[in-house]
């Protein structure tokens, strides 16, 4: 969580599934929720799932250990999404950096 020192916490979460491996193709969804606290400015809840094709054979180990950046790919997209959706409700649309930063 970031504070502007007024009160306002931005809020992001981030969390992942590898959905199913088959070969040299993978499916992971990138869940997230983005706003701000208190609740009352924006929440938005929000799910991508991403498929992934490999020149090699991939195992879950090979995903696990490069997640960060499958993550990262998929959190442009989900920050142009909100960027959109956000530009339309508020005339101003809120860029969230795409790094996905996970909890442990």
């Amino acid at each position: 969580m970031i504070s502007d020192g007024k009160g306002v916490k931005l809020k992001e979460k981030f969390d992942y599934e590898i959905i199913g491996i088959n070969n040299n193709e993978a499916e992971i969804k990138l869940s997230a929720e983005i706003g701000f606290d208190p609740q009352k400015i924006f929440n938005i809840k929000i799910e991508l799932i991403g498929t992934f094709h490999f020149s090699e054979v991939i195992t879950e180990d090979k995903i696990k250990e490069n997640i960060s950046d499958l993550l990262n790919f998929m959190a442009s997209e989900m920050s142009f999404i909100v960027s959109f959706i956000t530009d339309k409700m508020f005339g101003k649309p809120y860029i969230f950096p795409p790094i996905v930063e996970l909890k442990e």
